[in-house]
């Protein structure tokens, strides 16, 4: 059985959105859209638009995309982020910053539910803001 990405919509604010790949995408992983209007694998200091809620094999495929906030999902997060600290955006995953020491509090974009200790990057709970 495949992961769940959506894990709780909170009341339904999220919507899931259908859009155009521009490059293979996995489920989970934050994506932008491209100025050709196909959706890409997040960049670092870039927008986040959403969520991949399923794959895309390849540029041209369709992909759906969860957007919304005060919504749970199964993210793409970095090596040792632990429940509570922001996330940011990163390449293609979503970066930690230890909520004491945050000095980018304008920068985040979900909050961990559930630390990420495996050693590299998984899916991991996030509450999206």
């Amino acid at each position: 059985m495949a992961t769940e990405i959506l894990v709780n919509d909170g009341g339904a604010p999220a919507r899931i959105l259908p859009f155009t790949a521009g490059e293979a995408i996995v489920a989970g992983e934050p994506v932008m859209m491209h100025t050709n209007g196909k959706l890409l694998d997040t960049t670092a200091q870039f927008g986040m638009l959403g969520v991949a809620f399923t794959a895309a094999d390849a540029d041209g495929d369709p992909i759906n995309v969860i957007t919304g906030s005060g919504v749970i999902v199964r993210a793409l997060v970095g090596n040792g982020a632990a429940v509570g600290d922001y996330l940011k955006v990163g390449n293609g995953l979503l970066v930690h910053i230890p909520n004491a020491t945050s000095a980018e509090p304008l920068t985040h974009v979900g909050i961990c539910v559930e630390a990420n200790a495996s050693g590299g990057t998984t899916l991991t709970k996030v509450l999206l803001i």
